[in-house]
């Protein structure tokens, strides 16, 4: 029999938030602004909580103890796991309304330290009996008593929080997901501007979506976390496609929603000839991956997503995509029937500090300059676009839309968060502008933005230039003072399994552990590594100075991300050390950026090699 789901105690948690949501409406002297604030600290601090309540690290261990068989749990693994990113989106969207008011800053950081914290109780007492967590459980239980005597945390919310069978948590997750649904009802009414009208709108469909998936998985359950009566894999796969064919795998989704195939694990072709000319290596790679044949069955426009604009002086190439590349593919693709070649770039941050940063001045500093192609700036051609999935990006490049055929061309460069940044990291500010998904105010992530575009837009082509200077080090991404020459280029329709393997060779141990690489699996719910190398295959015999496992370098690899996110002041603090005759600063920086800027230059390369 399936277990008694907790109606009557659901439905208080509900009365609950009713009650506090009726309170604050009624408020004397009520003020819609302040009801305002107060409800999107508590749905700061919510969405926190079950960001980390979901994490996959944690879930992932409860769901394989489950006594089903190997086809059910990939089934709700992957359904918990889309839960898990959309709250993510959600509490990042929050955060950065809320910051955008700069007197909330405290407050907001200390709703989302509450989060993480209550988040860490929930997962830890959900998912880990006491047995198998003797020390977590202990404090996890003093902070949930610290919480209900101060009144944070409901009898009923506290009751809940407890190790218990599968079923009962996922009734749980049924009353809170209700819970936050409410709440952004009220946000809708409350909005600022009929932009975050439409976004808390979106919001609260996710919430609903989620309450409803987890009362499919609470119904598929019984008592001893096996299959309920008359439950098969094929009765759970019907009830989470009623729902949204998002919350299954992507082998099970329909054609209408299945546009995973930019992420179906397409063959890679590698090329390394050393001695050979670029033209000649690059254009017998192409017709092997087929893009030729691509080209001729798509005659017309062709887009090409590139990576020049972090360039920043011409003694140092090996962060920027070879202009003689970018000319060789444009005749090529010419050659095959294109007869528009557009090379699509986006501006970045260094345009703030520097000026003449335009796309089209760093374009004609580097060189891009060839009649076979035009330069595109992509901020410039924005058109609105309506995605499926995610929040807060809502255009993309018209050009690349509005292209028969897509390639995406980045530069092979390490990366301290991705390892390297290649096709998926280049397609970034291709929407909203890069900056916007980057620092502490973002309301948009650019892990997500990137999925929403490979989702929405994707490339049907992917070359990784790894043909002459090549960025090394920590922040390759950036400069770099010790590059190293290559003579290697890879190739493939799929721009996830063409990073995957670009990553594997550059020495990264597990290519699906890396965020954007993860993030892609997640997001279209199936495996993402190539299923076939053809060419020259192998190790990228130079020392590309990546992290290690342990040391100094995997120490600062891992502060980097935080660290240029709430430290760097919007990016002005960390930049190369640019070419200031091309590019002079629009203002004099004060006496501790400059400290700063000389010394990460020198302690991390960014500057021209000696």
């Amino acid at each position: 029999m399936i277990e008694d789901r907790p109606a009557g105690w659901g439905a208080r948690l509900i009365a609950e938030t009713e009650r506090l949501l009726a309170a604050w409406r009624t408020a004397p002297g009520g003020d819609p602004a302040l009801e305002r604030l107060r409800l999107m600290l508590l749905a700061l601090e919510r969405e926190q909580i079950v960001s980390k309540a979901y994490d996959e690290a944690v879930v992932a261990e409860r769901v394989a103890s489950l006594p089903v068989s190997d086809a059910v749990r990939a089934l709700v693994h992957h359904a918990l796991v889309w839960a898990w990113k959309d709250e993510e989106l959600h509490t990042i969207y929050i955060r950065g309304r809320l910051l955008s008011v700069r007197r909330h800053r405290a407050r907001v950081y200390a709703r989302q330290v509450v989060g993480v914290i209550g988040g860490w109780v929930s997962a830890t007492r959900h998912h880990r009996s006491f047995s198998r967590s003797w020390l977590g459980w202990p404090v996890a239980t003093v902070v949930l008593l610290a919480g209900r005597l101060s009144g944070q945390v409901s009898r009923d919310l506290a009751a809940g929080l407890s190790y218990q069978s599968f079923a009962r948590y996922c009734a749980l997750n049924e009353a809170l997901e209700r819970s936050a649904e409410l709440c952004y009802e009220r946000l809708i009414q409350l909005a600022a501007d009929p932009v975050e009208q439409a976004q808390f709108e979106r919001i609260r469909a996710d919430e609903q979506r989620h309450r409803e998936m987890f009362a499919v998985l609470a119904r598929s359950f019984d008592a001893a976390d096996r299959p309920a009566a008359g439950t098969s894999e094929a009765t759970i796969i019907a009830g989470l496609a009623k729902v949204s064919e998002w919350f299954l795998p992507g082998e099970h989704r329909g054609i209408a929603a299945r546009r995973s195939w930019p992420a179906t694990g397409g063959p890679v072709w590698v090329a390394e000839l050393p001695g050979v000319p670029l033209e000649a290596a690059l254009f017998p790679l192409l017709d092997d991956a087929g893009l030729g044949d691509l080209v001729r069955a798509r005659p017309g426009r062709v887009a090409i997503r590139t990576a020049f604009i972090l360039g920043y002086s011409r003694a140092d190439r090996s962060n920027i995509v070879s202009p003689e590349l970018i000319g060789a593919l444009s005749r090529y693709v010419r050659r095959h029937g294109a007869t528009d070649v557009a090379v699509l770039e986006a501006p970045s941050v260094y345009e703030r500090v520097y000026a003449r940063r335009s796309v089209g001045e760093v374009a004609r500093y580097f060189g891009f300059e060839a009649p076979e192609y035009r330069i595109v700036d992509v901020q410039s051609d924005q058109r609105p676009l309506a995605f499926d999935r995610g929040i807060s990006q809502s255009t993309a490049s018209g050009t690349w839309l509005d292209a028969d055929v897509r390639i995406v061309v980045p530069k092979l460069r390490t990366d301290p968060r991705q390892g390297g940044h290649l096709s998926l990291n280049s397609l970034v500010g291709t929407g909203m502008r890069t900056e916007q998904t980057v620092y502490a105010g973002r309301e948009l992530d650019h892990e997500s933005a990137i999925m929403m575009l490979l989702d929405a837009c994707p490339p049907d082509f992917a070359i990784v230039d790894g043909w002459g200077p090549v960025a090394t080090g920590l922040f390759g991404v950036m400069g770099c003072d010790r590059p190293v020459t290559l003579h290697r280029l890879y190739a493939g329709p799929d721009p996830v399994s063409v990073d995957w393997q670009a990553l594997a060779d550059m020495g990264i141990p597990d290519p699906g552990r890396v965020p954007l690489v993860r993030r892609a699996r997640h997001w279209f719910g199936r495996d993402v590594r190539p299923a076939r190398v053809h060419g020259d295959v192998g190790p990228i015999a130079a020392d590309l100075r990546l992290p290690g496992r342990f040391g100094l370098r995997r120490v600062l690899a891992r502060l980097a991300s935080p660290v240029y996110v709430y430290a760097s002041r919007s990016g002005e603090v960390f930049v190369p050390a640019m070419d200031t005759e091309a590019f002079p600063p629009l203002r004099r920086a004060g006496p501790g950026t400059r400290f700063v800027r000389w010394a990460t230059q020198r302690a991390f390369g960014l500057r021209p090699p000696a």
